[in-house]
């Protein structure tokens, strides 16, 4: 064990036993960056209007888990329509 190890355990601080980590995730084709303004931010999400459980299921729908991912409007639309409405209300109406 390392020092660092014990002397965090000795005040109760936890090791942490799993790590999530993911690629990038790409606006446009390009890098988000809240310098440049490409992207979009919590302020402009909320602006657009679209609920906050759409958002939700399409950023973990096209999570970048093995390699980066691309946001775009056309596909937020698309799999919001095709994934999301289509298959909960098939889901439902059963």
């Amino acid at each position: 064990m390392s020092y660092a190890y014990c002397a965090l355990a000795s005040v109760g601080i936890k090791q942490c036993l799993c790590l999530n980590a993911a690629e990038f995730l790409n606006y446009e084709d390009e890098k988000f960056s809240k310098s440049r303004g490409v992207g979009v931010f919590g302020t402009d999400a909320k602006e657009t209007g679209i609920p906050s459980d759409v958002w939700r299921f399409y950023l973990l729908y096209v999570r970048p888990e093995s390699q980066d991912s691309n946001f775009s409007w056309v596909d937020l639309a698309t799999k919001n329509n095709s994934e999301l409405l289509n298959n909960l209300g098939n889901f439902i109406n059963r």
